[in-house]
Formats: structure tokens, C-alpha cells, sequence
């Protein structure tokens, strides 16, 4: 807890240091000055420990740059117009090597127990979330000052480009006040690394409903290419959904419950049989379902409260609440209800 302990020193010194020789600022002006001077320590300590580790910008400059590499190979920009596809290839790189070291902010402060110690240090919460957006800025630039050139050369597209500087930086602002937010989060639950995919699908549903265009398919673009997991546009999902590891997919006319677990290759949704034809009623879920790695629940079928579908299990048959089944084509192995989890409305979702 080294970042801690230099972080708290700092935060006291601010504190008790002598205010002789210096004019008194107003009372406004002290409630001003004050939240963004600890601001500034906390992104300077941000700061400093990556120029000692450098984690962040060697992951995102290799993500961005690999992005870059393959999109180069993946289009032929020389029949193309550049000037055309570029701005998406380059917003892409840029978002998804983002996200990424996003992440890996907040998460390095938690797994190192850095975070305890940021919260006990006299500051307000907002300090701590400007600092943290202040500090995620500086990589993001760092990644992008040093991508863009590379990005040019392989696009024959000028290196210097003075239009370009306040539309990235915008961006980059925006983007990085967004992610700071939902990765701090997202720090905290037991399913860190894939909270953002049921934020992102949260989010998307709420900009859809609003009409806003791009974002909710730049939405749908970050959780399936980033975590593996796809959400369709007409699936109802309740609070406390967690879905640990990733890649799974949910399509179809499909309602989940609230507080159910969807382990990793576990597909829901629409059915291909020959009894129902393609249909795109999907399942509906009720609450505090597990549901095992690999397993299928295919089709208009209902799933009771409480119901444990095992691993690779292939649900066909409506499943009465409390039971555990297991197989393909699924079977009840038990039919009582369970108390397998804790009696606790969670909100992670």
C-alpha cells in the first residue's frame, strides 16, 4: 500500500501546511480551490505510479496499435476513400484501447488495497472521482498522441492535422468522465471485469428509447467485442444480473429475472427446432436462477424461481420452480426448492 501511504502524507501536508505570506482566499474561492487541489495530488500519484510501471500505456498502445494493424490489412484503403473510413477505424482503436486501461485504473488500486486508503484520506468523493478522470485523460492522450502518427502513415493521411486536436480532445474528455464513473462502479462487485457488458446493455436500451443514433451500436460493438457477450434489443433483463467471465449470448424475445447468475458459453434465446421452427420467443427466466457453464435454454419455455440448470444441460421443457436439472435434453434431478442464495436484493445490474 505504498500509493497509500504517500497519497495520505501528501493529503496531510496540504492540510497542515502553514498559509503565512499568502493572502487569504475568499470562502468561495477556499471551497473551489480545495477539492482540485487534492484532485491534482491524486492524478499526480496516478501519474507517477505509471511512469514507474508503465501497465496502462504499454496495454493500450499495443491494443490500439494491433486494432490499427489489423484494420490496415482488413481494408483496402487505397480503393476506398480514406477520408471516409478512417475517423471510424481511428475512434475504434482508440474506444476500445480506452476501455481497457479504464479498467485497469481502478482495478490496480483495488487489487493492490490502494483503494481503502484513498477512501480514508480527507477528501471528498468528487476529488477523488476528478483526480482518477484527470489521470485517465493523460493516459488516453499519452495512447493517442503517440498512435495517431502511426496511424496516418499506414492510412497516407497527414501527420499533423491542427482540426483534428480539440475534436479528440473533446472526445477524449467525455469518454474518459463516462468510463471513470461506470468503472468505479464496477470495481466493487464480484464480477468486476464483466459489469461494464450490463452497464453497456443498460446504457444502450436507455439511448435507443431516446433515439440517439451510433451510440447504442457502438454500445452493442464494445460488449461483444471486448467481453464476449451479446445482449439482443427485445431481452428484459432484471437488477442483479451477473454474469461471471463473460461470453454469453442472449437473444430473441426473452425476459431474466432479478439476481440470476449466467455463467460463461451459456446461449439464450431463440430456438431452430423442428417443433417450434424459427421463433423468436426465447425463454422467460424468473428470479435467482443459476445457470451452469455451457448449458442452452432454447426456445418459448418458462423457468421457475429458484432453478439450477447444470452444466452443457440443453433446456427444452418448461423447468417448475426449485428444481435442478441437468442433461441434454434437460431432466429434473431435483424438485425442492433450494436456498442456494443469500436473500439479498442486489442492485450490480
Amino acid at each position: 500500500m505504498r500509493g497509500s501511504a504517500e497519497l495520505s502524507r501528501d493529503m496531510d501536508y496540504e492540510i497542515a501546511r502553514p498559509k503565512t505570506g499568502e493572502a487569504a482566499a475568499p470562502g468561495w474561492l477556499a471551497g473551489v480551490l480545495s477539492p482540485l487541489r487534492y484532485a491534482f495530488i491524486i492524478a499526480r500519484k496516478d501519474v507517477a505510479t505509471e511512469l514507474r510501471t508503465k501497465e496502462i500505456f504499454t496495454a493500450t498502445f499495443i491494443f490500439a496499435l494491433l486494432s490499427i494493424v489489423i484494420f490496415n490489412f482488413a481494408f483496402d484503403l487505397k480503393g476506398l476513400d480514406a477520408k471516409v473510413v478512417a475517423p471510424g477505424m481511428l475512434w475504434v482503436a482508440f474506444i476500445f484501447a480506452g476501455v481497457l486501461g479504464l479498467n485497469r485504473s481502478i482495478i490496480m488500486e483495488k487489487d493492490r488495497g490502494c483503494l481503502d486508503g484513498l477512501l480514508l484520506c480527507p477528501v471528498s468523493r468528487e476529488s477523488i472521482f476528478l483526480g482518477k478522470m484527470v489521470g485517465n485523460i493523460i493516459f488516453m492522450g499519452a495512447m493517442e498522441v503517440v498512435t495517431y502518427p502511426i496511424f496516418a502513415i499506414f492510412s497516407n493521411l497527414p501527420i499533423w492535422a491542427p482540426t483534428l486536436v480539440p475534436i479528440i480532445a473533446l472526445g477524449t474528455i467525455g469518454f474518459a468522465a463516462v468510463g471513470t464513473l461506470f468503472s468505479a462502479m464496477a470495481v466493487n462487485t464480484r464480477t468486476r471485469e464483466v459489469m461494464l457488458p450490463v452497464l453497456l446493455f443498460r446504457l444502450r436500451n436507455d439511448l435507443l428509447r431516446r433515439q440517439v443514433p451510433v451510440l447504442p451500436y457502438l454500445c452493442e460493438l464494445l460488449s461483444s467485442t471486448i467481453w464476449h457477450v451479446v445482449i439482443g434489443r427485445h431481452v428484459e433483463v432484471g437488477p442483479g444480473l451477473i454474469i461471471p467471465h463473460g461470453h454469453a449470448v442472449i437473444d430473441g424475445i426473452v425476459r431474466i429475472g432479478r439476481n440470476c447468475i449466467i455463467n460463461p458459453w451459456v446461449t439464450i434465446g431463440l430456438s431452430g427446432s423442428r417443433r417450434w421452427g424459427f421463433d423468436r420467443r426465447g425463454p422467460i427466466i424468473g428470479d435467482r436462477v443459476f445457470i451452469g457453464t455451457g448449458a442452452k435454454v432454447l426456445g418459448p419455455v418458462t423457468v421457475g424461481d429458484d432453478v439450477r440448470i447444470g452444466a452443457n444441460a440443453v433446456v427444452i421443457e418448461d423447468v417448475p420452480v426449485g428444481a435442478t436439472v441437468v442433461g441434454a435434453p434437460a431432466r429434473v434431478v431435483h424438485n425442492a426448492p433450494q436456498e442456494w442464495m443469500p436473500a439479498v436484493e442486489t442492485d450490480s445490474g
